[in-house]
Order: C-alpha cells, then sequence, then structure tokens
C-alpha cells in the first residue's frame, strides 16, 4: 500500500479508505503510524495532489495538521466512514481558506439506539 496513490476527492478518499480497511491489521497500523508522524508527508504520498492544493495544505499549519491526523486515526480505529468534501478554488477575491473536520452521527432508525458514524473534512475558500 505505501506506493498507492488516489485522487484527492470525495470518490479518491472511498477508493482510499475501502482499499485500506480491506487490509490486514498491520498494514492498516503502517497507514495510521504514517499519518500520526508525517501528515503532511503522508498525504502528499497517498493523494494526488497539485502545487496549489500542496501550498493549501502546508498554509493550514501544524495545529490544523495535527488535528486532521488525529481525527483520521480515530476515524480509521473505529473503521468509520470517511468523506472529503473540497470546494474548487474560486476565480478571483482573496481566496482566504479554511479546513475542518467533524464527526456526525445519525440515528439508524427512530427505534434504535445505534447510529452510522462519518467523519467529514471539509476544505473551503472564502
Amino acid at each position: 500500500m505505501e506506493h498507492l496513490q488516489f485522487n484527492f476527492d470525495n470518490s479518491g478518499v472511498q477508493d482510499w479508505k475501502n482499499y485500506l480497511y480491506s487490509q490486514t491489521r498491520i498494514v492498516i497500523e503502517e497507514e495510521t503510524m504514517r499519518i500520526e508522524t508525517n501528515f503532511m508527508g503522508w498525504v502528499s504520498k497517498r493523494f494526488y495532489l497539485n502545487e496549489k492544493q500542496l501550498q493549501y495544505a502546508i498554509s493550514l499549519g501544524k495545529p490544523a495538521h495535527d488535528y486532521f491526523a488525529s481525527q483520521l486515526v480515530d476515524a480509521i480505529d473505529l473503521r468509520i466512514d470517511i468523506q472529503l468534501d473540497r470546494e474548487d478554488e474560486k476565480e478571483g477575491g482573496g481566496n482566504s481558506k479554511t479546513g475542518s473536520a467533524a464527526q456526525s452521527f445519525t440515528p439508524v432508525s427512530a427505534s434504535s439506539d445505534e447510529s452510522v458514524r462519518v467523519l467529514k473534512i471539509r476544505f473551503n475558500y472564502s
């Protein structure tokens, strides 16, 4: 898995997640270690990023990288769905950038105490 790359869009993230979750525990642990120890190195090797996307990711800073890494590792440990919501850069304007990660819980049914948990990572321009 070390040399596989995926598109940096929601379907690429889904392809990566599905492939990862089908691997052995050892392969999954190696992936989470890469995420935890070098998030930017991992993301740039795991996904196809153009130069602007890479600079955007770098500009978010280490606290954001650490936060995204911890959220991803938690999601992987629990084998929950991981989604990417990436807005395309807008023409004109300042294109100030924001990144966020949030987990949501949706009840399976009204009569159940079970829910579906999803990690959604979002990158926006404003």
